[in-house]
């Protein structure tokens, strides 16, 4: 059942996918120490003036993302969420810096406040706020809700959580991740 912490939350949805054989659990990633995710977001926290969220460091310490290493699996394989894989914090990092230049050539707007974190290969993502702690959905050529969808990424989780607890999130007859 859904608990308090990102990294509770995060851990029951990694053991139900590993309790199902889906191969996103095995290509994750081990935590990282605060240190070295400092390092890896270095390029980030000098654009912004706030610090490291602490959702963000509780996330990568619990786990570093999905690492392929050299993998050929399909993006549904990799999936931790129907539609969405956790990224690497350095891919995060790389996606982050690609969003804000590339926000400027086509005019969609990206905050350089928001850091994404989950992934649906094809430009999508939901992104924490690394001032107010929120998370929401960025979908490429649509506008953001001004309202976040959920106030913390430990609630994002919990709801998670539950869909996977309700079978509202379950492996369809080609064993991808759907959602009902």
């Amino acid at each position: 059942m859904p608990a308090e912490s990102v990294a509770e939350n995060l851990q029951f949805i990694i053991n139900h996918e590993f309790n199902k054989n889906r191969p996103c659990s095995t290509h994750l990633g081990p935590s990282l120490t605060v240190e070295k995710i400092t390092e890896i977001m270095g390029p980030v926290t000098t654009n912004v003036d706030v610090g490291i969220h602490e959702d963000i460091l509780e996330l990568y310490t619990t786990t570093d993302g999905i690492q392929m290493d050299g993998s050929q699996l399909a993006l549904k394989e990799i999936w931790l969420l129907p539609g969405y894989y956790l990224m690497s914090l350095e891919e995060a990092v790389d996606v982050y810096k690609i969003m804000l230049e590339s926000a400027e050539d086509d005019g969609q707007y990206w905050d350089k406040l928001w850091f994404p974190f989950l992934s649906s290969g094809a430009g999508d993502f939901y992104f924490i706020d690394m001032a107010s702690g929120t998370v929401n959905e960025f979908m490429r050529g649509e506008d953001i809700d001004e309202e976040a969808e959920y106030e913390t990424m430990a609630d994002f989780l919990q709801q998670a959580v539950q869909h996977f607890a309700d079978e509202d999130f379950y492996m369809d007859e080609e064993g991808q991740l759907s959602e009902k």
